[in-house]
């Protein structure tokens, strides 16, 4: 599989005349990836859990909710000499409820829990051709050119070895390989509002500890692949283990209410302060739930501030509003009218500044300890992570809903929606796509410590980078 960047003018895509992108031919940075498939291999990955739960009432004040879950993780492969994880988790669940008075005025509640995760086909298969099969990826190094027609590009003898995944030969599974495990905990306090409503206030401190990595390291040493007689190279071993280094917290403040002013008109409100949600591991991707990261290595190429900076992630947001509110008329025998408003307040999400697919510079290659193979490109961060933000969103959505009965239960109803009631547009989202600025600063690897915005920088570029269109909905039924 060749891997070749389009060609464009202007951040625009440039077709040739058979309506094709055309391809570019880069020396130093088109790649071929050669799979080597095995038909029939299967693993088998089985998780074994036992639950207990118990709620004990001490009187009418206090009572326990107690409970603990018990996993046991096991595989094995239709490859023979594979050496595949066998280990275990217990995972507690503890709560408390205290009620000063006996009466439900005023409730006061603790949890402390743990959670264990999935175990991940593609970090538990990760040594056996399921799924992931053998790998090698070549790097280009003839002469540059364009286009489908330019035969140095198809020409294999231009490309030498960069790198490889030979899973049953060059990775390495821990034996008691473990699956990360969060650990939360909570404090509430409530209180009724009289007879006709309720608050409740809510902190939640999380943190993830036993991430999974791969680690390539210089003292784990290097292997030879031969296949079926052919050499493939010399490739650096990867051990996956679990990874002490990763940090990921969350703490928020949550605030919930609701209140009936009168029979017909309620009102309910939450709001949400997080305090944190920052790390150095994502530990995830989209569509992929078990990533791994840059940490660990190659070590000697990289710095955490760099490369795995520590700050908040894409889906930091300080402040989350909603409040919403209905009102029922009565009208006899004509029915009901139900009116709806609500109320969504989103402080920004968060961005990093990040260039993809930096060259490894001459600085980092000086630092080769001696791998087989070392990296081509890098993503390359210009601050902290989630340093940078977007815009706000305040929204209001109305609803109206009538029906009237017309024989026992047969309710026919007409209903209709106005989502984004005055068309708020904000960039909640837009491209952020930079280059490094070589002619600026450099720092101790030879990286450029400013940068240039793409020429779409700020812009949006998807639907998902403004809130949805003013948006009306209407529909007609029947109920029984």
């Amino acid at each position: 599989m060749f891997l070749a960047d389009p060609k464009t003018n202007g951040g625009q895509l440039i077709q040739g005349a058979d309506g094709e992108l055309v391809p570019l031919w880069q020396p130093g940075f088109t790649q071929v990836q050669n799979w080597l498939s095995v038909q029939g291999a299967e693993i088998f990955l089985r998780t074994t859990s036992f639950y207990v739960n118990d709620r004990w009432t001490v009187n009418n004040k206090l009572s326990f909710n107690l409970g603990a879950r018990y996993e046991r993780h096991t595989a094995d492969t239709t490859q023979a000499g594979i050496a595949t994880p066998n280990s275990s988790a217990f995972v507690p669940r503890l709560g408390v409820t205290f009620d000063p008075q006996g009466d439900g005025q005023y409730v006061l509640q603790a949890t402390y829990a743990h959670y264990a995760g999935k175990q991940s086909e593609t970090q538990f298969a990760g040594n056996t051709n399921v799924g992931t099969p053998s790998r090698v990826t070549y790097l280009y190094n003839g002469p540059a050119g364009e286009g489908f027609d330019f035969a140095p590009g198809f020409n294999i003898s231009n490309y030498s070895v960069l790198s490889g995944s030979f899973p049953i030969r060059n990775i390495f599974l821990d034996e008691n390989l473990n699956t990360p495990v969060t650990k939360e905990w909570t404090l509430q306090a409530g209180t009724r509002l009289g007879a006709r409503g309720e608050v409740k206030a809510i902190f939640t401190h999380r943190n993830v500890d036993n991430f999974i990595e791969d680690f390539i390291t210089i003292d784990q040493g290097k292997t030879t692949v031969v296949e079926n007689g052919r050499t493939f190279g010399t490739f650096d071993n990867v051990s996956v283990r679990n990874n002490e280094g990763g940090v990921r917290e969350y703490q928020a403040v949550q605030l919930q209410s609701t209140y009936r002013l009168t029979d017909a008109w309620n009102i309910n409100a939450s709001y949400t302060l997080q305090l944190k949600n920052e790390g150095n591991v994502e530990g995830e991707a989209a569509n992929q739930p078990g990533a791994y990261s840059i940490m660990g290595n190659q070590p000697e190429f990289y710095t955490a501030e760099r490369n795995y900076p520590t700050g908040k992630f894409d889906d930091y947001q300080k402040h989350k509003v909603r409040i919403f509110s209905t009102y029922d008329l009565k009208l006899g025998g004509a029915g009901t009218v139900s009116l709806g408003v609500l109320y969504r307040y989103d402080s920004p999400l968060t961005y990093s500044l990040i260039a993809a697919s930096v060259p490894i510079t001459a600085a980092q290659r000086a630092k080769n300890p001696g791998y087989a193979n070392i990296p081509n490109t890098q993503n390359l961060f210009f601050g902290a992570r989630g340093a940078q933000f977007f815009a706000e969103q305040s929204l209001f959505d109305l609803a109206l809903n009538y029906d009237i009965p017309v024989w026992k239960t047969v309710r026919p109803y007409f209903k209709a929606e106005v989502r984004n009631v005055f068309n708020d547009q904000p960039l909640i989202g837009f491209d952020t796509t930079i280059t490094p600025n070589n002619a600026g600063p450099l720092d101790a690897n030879g990286l450029a410590t400013e940068f240039i915005k793409g020429p779409n920088f700020g812009t949006a570029q998807s639907n998902l980078h403004t809130p949805v269109p003013r948006e009306i909905r209407a529909a007609v039924g029947f109920r029984f």
